[in-house]
């Protein structure tokens, strides 16, 4: 059957044309009611560019409390030495705190010695972060504090040695003495919610002197792969009498209660303590944080 001119017609205005609620709309009417309905939307661009990555952020106050998640402690002086050594110098990955070890007094005897590092009174931050006036005393035991922000790397070691033998002013040194770490445990900074690293020397870490005192072997202490360990850390050898392994805790480590001041020990030999000149000795601990091969 043939269409009349007229009727083909009004086909195609059928066919060009859509029902909206039982109306119809033609082809221009839709298209332009779709483009009204996106101009109700727009999208913007958010940009920043991530720079070499320089120092880790430490502001020289920030040491973490071992302890308890999401506290800071400030540390003193113990007879007068400084109970933490600050690093200033500014890199992408470092060791930002090292604990000083303070043995007391010995004397000479025909036997081994062996001596515990006294603990460590820090002012603890019981408030907010940026109320530090609002403190109370705590004993903590030897902490050491690294972080690793480095761009586009991953995987470090942290080791320490016996860099110097304990020695005098007269540079008679305690020949064969050995520092002895044990309790050791580790945690991340709250905020920080990478993976902590798995490798961690918890105890038996054994300093000990090199050839005429001097550059003992560096003893590996915390070991990050290439999937953990970016940010901060903190460990500590020896915990408080306070310490709650289920309170505001979340780290790894063979944890002691009431061990701060039995973690970190001084052993002489009976070779050596039995013929000790009187004074002062100073030894030097070497920490060092370094990219894995």
């Amino acid at each position: 059957m043939k269409l009349s001119t007229k009727s083909a017609a009004a086909l195609i205005a059928l066919l060009a044309a859509s029902t909206v609620g039982g109306v119809y709309v033609s082809a221009d009417e839709a298209s332009e009611a779709a483009e009204a309905e996106a101009a109700k939307t727009i999208k913007s661009d958010g940009r920043v560019e991530i720079g070499n990555a320089k120092d880790t952020g430490d502001d020289l106050k920030k040491t973490l409390d071992p302890e308890t998640s999401g506290y800071l402690v400030q540390p003193g002086k113990t007879n007068g030495l400084d109970q933490m050594v600050v690093n200033t110098k500014k890199g992408p990955m470092k060791i930002e705190r090292v604990p000083n070890f303070d043995f007391g007094k010995i004397e000479p005897q025909a036997n081994d010695v062996f001596q515990y590092a006294k603990d460590y009174d820090y002012k603890k931050n019981v408030a907010a972060k940026d109320q530090p006036e609002d403190l109370k005393d705590v004993k903590r035991g030897a902490i050491i504090q690294f972080a690793d922000v480095r761009n586009d790397q991953f995987g470090y070691t942290v080791k320490a040695s016996m860099s110097e033998q304990f020695k005098n002013a007269e540079n008679k040194m305690l020949a064969g003495s050995t520092i002895l770490l044990n309790h050791g445990i580790m945690k991340a900074e709250d905020t920080n919610e990478n993976k902590v690293p798995t490798t961690f020397k918890t105890g038996d870490l054994k300093l000990v002197e090199g050839t005429d005192g001097l550059n003992g072997a560096a003893v590996e202490v915390v070991t990050a792969a290439a999937t953990e360990g970016k940010g901060r850390f903190v460990v500590e050898y020896g915990q408080s009498g306070t310490f709650d392994k289920t309170d505001k805790f979340a780290g790894i480590g063979a944890d002691e209660k009431d061990s701060a001041d039995k973690s970190v020990q001084l052993m002489i030999p009976n070779k050596t303590a039995s013929n000790m000149a009187k004074g002062n000795y100073t030894a030097k601990i070497t920490w060092t944080i370094g990219a894995t091969e």
